[in-house]
């Protein structure tokens, strides 16, 4: 971004300061706000969560992406022993009777499955072999094999989950992408809030000692000028009282830097012994802002919409689910292949035997007291509910937008209000302190004079902060920069 400082100045910044670290040095950074911006997303520990976050939703995705693939799978069985007393029927008693029985049992089966997206079911293809011996009075051994069998299972007018997988998946990345956009403009916006109050700090203390040497001037002069019978006695009291609140004011600024500067630097994850000279950020041009514009790109690009409309895909999910399975559910598992048994391995291959298996299953549902009837109703009222949730999160979204929109023009109406006041009020305070070292006035007028230029100096940077936590709302609402006319575009954590 043209407007960012180059990346490799700040990794040209980052390296030095790291350098100065390992060294044991104190490091003193005079920056600005787009490098505490850069900072902010390359080493904060909320970008580092954001950016772990959007990582495991690529995995997920990718998880996704292999689910239709086939997958091969080895079943064994290596050995499984048996001995124990089982009833059997006795032909030569007819009757029944106890009986022991042992036996050693291994299987093996290698199966190769896919998935049918399109239709919900799967098919496969595998081979297996068996091996039973039996133990005892009377010794067996048997083998089973089947060197192919092919399948397929299929539901007939049943739910299909890969469907809506198919349907999901994509927006639930592009909901996670979205959304990290989303956190790194944030975290933008800490960083710029934080920055400002530090830098406001900094200005206060700045101009809380300025102060302090002018009321030290001040009392000199006065001093002077008392021994001569120009200034009362009860003015020169009212100076010295000045000087002694403005040291009080001076430590408290000071205090309130160190603060400021500790929560910034712990932000971005700084040295503690780090120093910090904050530069006043520009008051940025913005071209005039198109409300449909922006609405339309508020719409399409928040991640609260995608998410809202995940969870009524997830409704309408759940109402087809529950409405096919509340007319019937049937199944059909049809698989043929070859098979064959004997006394050896070797023979059990030969000579297999065609293998054919056909089942069908069907579940009518004939009474269940409406208990399906209800849970489709259910189903249907959650549909409808995440239906208007959506309507409701874009309502909430525009509203909030429009009231952003609006405050363009003041702010750019009240910035050239306060560059004027600033001219008239330093113009209108040189011009106190003349009249003062000439008697025309007294302290007290003196005193609202430079309390006034405090004043308008404090609002101009007040402004600036609300102006530039303005931008990142907008860029945060709608996830587009308007400066550049383009969107956003995910941080590249370098």
């Amino acid at each position: 971004m043209k407007a960012f400082v180059s990346r490799i100045a700040i990794l040209m910044m980052i390296f030095s300061f790291s350098a100065s670290v390992l060294l044991g040095q104190e490091k003193k950074l005079t920056i600005g706000i787009y490098e505490v911006i850069h900072f902010a997303l390359a080493r904060s520990l909320p970008s580092q969560t954001n950016i772990q976050t959007l990582r495991r939703s690529q995995l997920e995705f990718g998880l996704f992406q292999t689910a239709l693939l086939p997958t091969v799978n080895l079943q064994t069985i290596p050995i499984a022993f048996n001995r124990t007393i089982v009833q059997r029927y006795d032909v030569n008693e007819a009757a029944d009777i106890y009986v022991t029985q042992q036996n050693i049992y291994s299987f093996l089966n290698l199966e190769v499955t896919k998935p049918l997206g399109s239709t919900g079911g799967r098919i496969f293809v595998n081979a297996n072999v068996g091996r039973l011996q039996n133990l005892g009075e009377n010794p067996f051994l048997n083998f089973s094999t089947s060197p192919i069998n092919i399948g397929l299972s299929q539901p007939i007018g049943g739910f299909n989950p890969y469907k809506w997988e198919k349907l999901q998946a994509p927006i639930r990345l592009q909901a996670a992408e979205r959304r990290n956009i989303l956190v790194q403009e944030q975290i933008s916006r800490d960083a710029v809030g934080l920055y400002f109050d530090l830098l406001i700090a900094q200005q206060s203390m700045a101009l809380s000692l300025q102060n302090r040497r002018l009321l030290d001037t001040l009392l000199e002069i006065s001093k002077k000028r008392n021994l001569l019978g120009g200034i009362p006695q009860d003015q020169l009291l009212q100076l010295e009282l000045q000087i002694l609140e403005s040291e009080t004011d001076y430590q408290q600024q000071k205090n309130q830097v160190g603060i400021l500067k500790n929560q910034l630097i712990n932000f971005l994850q700084l040295s503690s012994t780090t120093k910090m000279d904050l530069e006043v950020p520009p008051f940025l041009e913005m071209p005039k802002i198109p409300v449909q514009q922006a609405l339309i790109y508020c719409t399409t690009n928040h991640p609260n919409i995608t998410d809202q409309e995940l969870l009524l895909l997830d409704a309408t999910k759940a109402y087809e689910k529950q409405y096919k399975e509340s007319r019937f559910q049937a199944n059909l598992d049809v698989s043929i292949g070859l098979n064959q048994s004997d006394s050896t391995l070797a023979s059990s291959l030969q000579n297999p035997l065609d293998q054919e298996v056909v089942f069908f299953t069907f579940d009518i549902p004939l009474l269940d007291w409406g208990r399906r009837k209800q849970s489709l109703e259910i189903a249907e009222a959650t549909k409808i509910q995440q239906e208007l949730e959506l309507r409701n999160q874009k309502l909430n979204l525009q509203t909030e937008l429009q009231a952003e929109l609006s405050k363009q023009e003041f702010f750019y109406q009240q910035n050239e209000r306060l560059e004027k006041m600033a001219l008239l009020a330093a113009e209108q305070l040189k011009i106190s302190q003349r009249q003062y070292l000439s008697g025309k006035i007294d302290l007290l007028t003196l005193s609202l004079a430079r309390t006034k230029n405090n004043q308008i100096q404090r609002s101009k940077i007040d402004l600036l902060r609300e102006y530039w936590l303005w931008i990142y709302n907008l860029r945060s609402l709608t996830l587009f920069d308007f400066r550049l006319n383009q969107p956003i575009a995910p941080y590249d954590n370098f």
